[in-house]
């Protein structure tokens, strides 16, 4: 007896689960050079814009709303139970009150790396 297991005689058979290769894709709209001219051009003028794919307005300030930036529902689950499991710190003084995650960036964050 060796102790080793015998190959799989059927290898394309489901054994293990098998981690999944996750990737993130962005929105089309955010592709589209046509687009980035619009935003940039409103963006610049402080100008509010309303297209299917992303809302500027300046009210109260300057911002701008992409829906669907991120398609993929199952990265953004993966992504929020990633940064839920983060230690954060409270800070705060006499103007504001938050809370830090004190080496965010130095993190190895499978989710969130796959973003930059």
């Amino acid at each position: 007896m060796t102790g080793k297991r015998p190959p799989d005689p059927h290898p394309d058979r489901m054994g293990k689960k098998r981690k999944k290769e996750v990737t993130v894709e962005f929105s089309d709209a955010v592709k589209e050079e046509a687009l980035k001219k619009r935003v940039a051009e409103a963006w610049r003028g402080r100008t509010p814009l309303s297209h299917e794919a992303i809302i500027m307005d300046t009210d109260p300030f300057l911002h701008c709303v992409i829906p669907n930036f991120i398609p993929s529902q199952n990265f953004l689950e993966g992504l929020q139970k990633e940064l839920l499991n983060l230690d954060f710190h409270e800070k705060y003084n006499d103007l504001y009150k938050f809370q830090q995650e004190i080496l965010f960036f130095s993190l190895s964050l499978s989710w969130l790396s796959l973003m930059i």
